[in-house]
């Protein structure tokens, strides 16, 4: 594991020079880092970053501790979320950034750019709690939209509309706002209602397969390839 994130630094834009991928003990620092996100007036400041692995992912927090504690998603339960990501889901994602500041609009408390979960900070201590019991099941849905991806958007495949069809309802709530969306202002039902699918299945399985079992079939045979 330590070799394939050694090479995974070497090919980062971010590599110093250095054989060793950073770690949580010995971090690098970025300076400056350009990529904070939120309100243009404070992400103009573009702070330092500190950066290293964890479990094959990429951790980018402020290096400034004040700056830190505006995100107040604490780093062991971060940790914790990466870890109930399936490997095979996990391997998608390249990066969790801990944002010091608020989405632009405050509308988001999580989203993905690219392969990088991006976690908001500013958030009142409840909204805290909230983002931080939900995170693994943040995690998956983040990185099964990764996993659809980079697999020719699964998501569409007949096997996966199969699926739907056969169970006859969707996923969950959100997933059903999307699709009665689809295709409007860019909107892909389809896709959320697998993203939805995937994590539903990892955290929530006996239930998930109770009530969707042809989606159940292709997310177990199909993305996480158990028989």
């Amino acid at each position: 594991m330590s070799d394939i994130i050694d090479a995974k630094w070497a090919e980062s834009e971010f590599c110093d020079g250095s054989k060793k991928h950073p770690t949580a003990k010995n971090p690098i620092t970025v300076d400056p880092w350009i990529y904070w996100y939120g309100d243009s007036d404070l992400t103009g400041q573009e702070l330092p970053a500190k950066i290293y692995y964890y479990m094959g992912v990429l951790i980018i927090e402020p290096d400034d501790v004040e700056l830190r504690e505006m995100n107040r998603i604490d780093n062991n339960d971060i940790y914790r979320a990466i870890r109930r990501v399936p490997t095979i889901l996990r391997n998608c994602i390249d990066a969790v950034q801990i944002n010091p500041y608020a989405e632009e609009d405050d509308s988001a408390r999580a989203q993905a750019d690219g392969a990088t979960i991006i976690l908001f900070g500013y958030q009142s201590a409840e909204e805290a709690r909230e983002t931080t019991d939900e995170l693994p099941y943040i995690f998956v849905h983040e990185a099964a939209h990764l996993y659809d991806i980079s697999n020719g958007r699964i998501s569409r495949s007949d096997a996966y509309r199969e699926a739907m069809s056969l169970d006859g309802n969707h996923a969950s709530s959100y997933s059903q706002t999307n699709m009665v969306m689809d295709g409007i202002g860019g909107r892909n039902g389809k896709a959320e209602d697998f993203a939805e699918s995937v994590a539903l299945y990892v955290q929530y399985r006996p239930k998930f397969e109770k009530r969707c079992p042809h989606r159940a079939k292709f997310i177990r045979m199909r993305v996480l390839r158990r028989s």
